[in-house]
C-alpha cells in the first residue's frame, strides 16, 4: 500500500473517467485503493480501468462480482447464486484496507463494497456522473452518507450534494499538438469517436460515406478497443479504396490519450459521436460544437437527455441512430453554422465542471476527516 500520509480511500465503481480525475486531487493528500475489474466486459482482455489506475500509480484490487442482465433474464439466475460470494469477498477487501471512507463511482461494482463498508461502520460517498441515478446508485444511495450529483436535476435526496462531473485534468489546461496530427490541405478537422470500445454503427456509417468526407474534411476517427479491432479494420478497408491523395485525409487509431482528446475536442471544427456522460461534460467544457448520436439502448435514455441538453445549450445537434445516412448533409449544415453566443446557463456548467474533481475530493476528505473525529 502507499506510504502517503493522510486518510485510507478506497475507490471503486464503473464509472472510470471521473473517478481517475478525482484520484488525480486525492493522491497526494491520502492513501488510495481502488477496487475495479481484471478484465474487460466485453472480450475478457485486460480492462482498461486496471491499466490505467496502475499508470496513476494506485494500488489497485480485484473484484469481479456478479453483473445483472436486462436480457436474456435467465443469465441472472446463475448471477444470483454467485452473489453471496461476491458480499463475502468484498467484506473481506473492505477490512483488509480498512478504509476511512469508500468512494463509489456507481455500476454493478460498487454495491458490494458499498454495503460491506457500511456494515462495517465506515462512510460511504456515492458519485453519480448521469442525470438520473443508475441501478446501483438507487440501492448506495439508501444508506451512503453523501450522494455527489454531477448535474442540477430534482434529486430530492437529503444526502445530496452537487459536486459536478469530474473531468481529467487534460481538458482544464492549455492543449499541446500530438506529434501525429497533420491536417493536409488545411481541411475542416471533424473528430470522429464511439467511446473507448467504439462504434460499430457509427463507424459503418463514416466508412460508407468515407470517399465524400475525405474529399473535404480531414477525418479523425477512434474506433475504440472493443470488437478484437473490427472497427479498425473497417476504417482500414474503406480507406484503401481511396485515391492515395485522400488517404492523407483519414487518421484512425483505437483509442486516444486524454491529452490527445483534450486537443482533438478544443481545435477540431466539429465533434461527431455518442453523448455518454463524459463526452457530453468534455464537450461542454471544451465548448465544441458538435453531432451527437445517442446509444439507442442506454439506461433510462441518459444519452438522449445529454444529447438534447448541448442541443438546447446551442453546442450539439441531435441525429438519431436510425438517420445515420444523413451524417454527411448534416455535418455539412453544421460546419456551415454560426455558434450561438454563450449563455449564463452555459457559463455556470462549465464552472461547475471545471471545480467538479476538486468539489468531490475535499468533500470525501471532510467526511473522512469526520469520521475520525468520533
Amino acid at each position: 500500500m502507499s506510504k502517503l500520509s493522510g486518510p485510507k480511500i478506497l475507490m471503486t465503481g464503473g464509472h472510470l473517467t471521473p473517478a481517475l480525475a478525482t484520484i488525480e486531487k486525492l493522491k497526494s493528500r491520502s492513501r488510495l485503493l481502488f477496487v475495479g475489474r481484471s478484465y474487460s466486459d466485453s472480450d475478457h482482455s485486460a480492462s482498461r480501468e486496471h491499466q490505467l489506475i496502475r499508470q496513476a500509480g494506485i494500488d489497485f484490487r480485484t473484484f469481479n462480482p456478479p453483473k445483472f442482465h436486462r436480457k436474456p433474464l435467465s443469465l441472472n439466475f446463475v448471477e444470483a447464486l454467485r452473489y453471496p460470494g461476491a458480499l463475502v469477498k468484498a467484506a473481506t477487501i473492505v477490512r483488509a484496507f480498512s478504509p476511512d471512507i469508500v468512494l463509489s463511482f456507481g455500476g454493478y461494482l460498487a454495491p458490494p463494497i458499498a454495503l460491506a463498508a457500511y456494515f462495517q461502520d465506515i462512510p460511504v460517498i456515492t458519485h453519480e456522473q448521469t442525470t438520473t441515478l443508475g441501478l446501483g446508485n438507487q440501492l448506495i444511495t439508501l444508506f451512503a452518507t453523501k450522494l455527489a450529483l454531477s448535474w442540477p436535476t430534482p434529486v430530492h435526496r437529503s444526502n445530496a450534494i452537487l459536486t459536478g462531473n469530474p473531468v481529467r485534468s487534460a481538458f482544464l489546461g492549455k492543449p499541446t499538438k500530438p506529434a501525429w496530427y497533420r491536417s493536409p490541405d488545411s481541411l475542416p478537422t471533424i473528430y470522429i469517436t464511439g467511446g473507448n470500445l467504439g462504434s460499430r454503427d457509427i463507424i459503418a456509417a463514416v466508412a460508407a460515406h468515407l470517399n465524400t468526407l475525405a474529399a473535404k474534411y480531414y477525418l479523425v476517427i477512434q474506433t475504440g478497443a472493443g470488437n478484437h479491432g473490427a472497427n479498425q479494420q473497417t476504417i482500414a478497408a474503406a480507406a484503401r479504396q481511396l485515391d492515395p491523395h485522400r488517404q492523407r485525409h483519414v487518421h484512425a487509431a483505437p483509442w486516444f490519450t486524454a491529452a490527445e482528446t483534450s486537443y482533438l475536442m478544443h481545435t477540431a471544427d466539429l465533434v461527431v459521436g455518442r453523448s455518454g456522460a463524459n463526452t457530453a461534460t468534455e464537450l461542454l467544457i471544451t465548448k465544441a460544437s458538435s453531432i451527437l448520436i445517442p446509444l439507442p439502448f442506454s439506461g433510462r435514455a441518459e444519452q438522449l437527455g445529454n444529447a438534447l441538453l448541448l442541443q438546447r445549450l446551442g453546442l450539439a445537434v441531435h441525429l438519431p441512430q436510425t438517420n445515420l445516412d444523413l451524417l454527411p448533409q448534416l455535418i455539412d449544415r453544421q460546419l456551415s453554422s454560426r455558434p450561438p453566443p454563450a449563455s449564463s446557463r452555459l457559463t455556470s456548467l462549465i464552472k461547475l465542471h471545471t471545480q467538479a474533481a476538486s468539489n468531490l475530493a475535499d468533500l470525501t476528505l471532510s467526511c473522512a476527516a469526520a469520521k475520525n473525529l468520533h
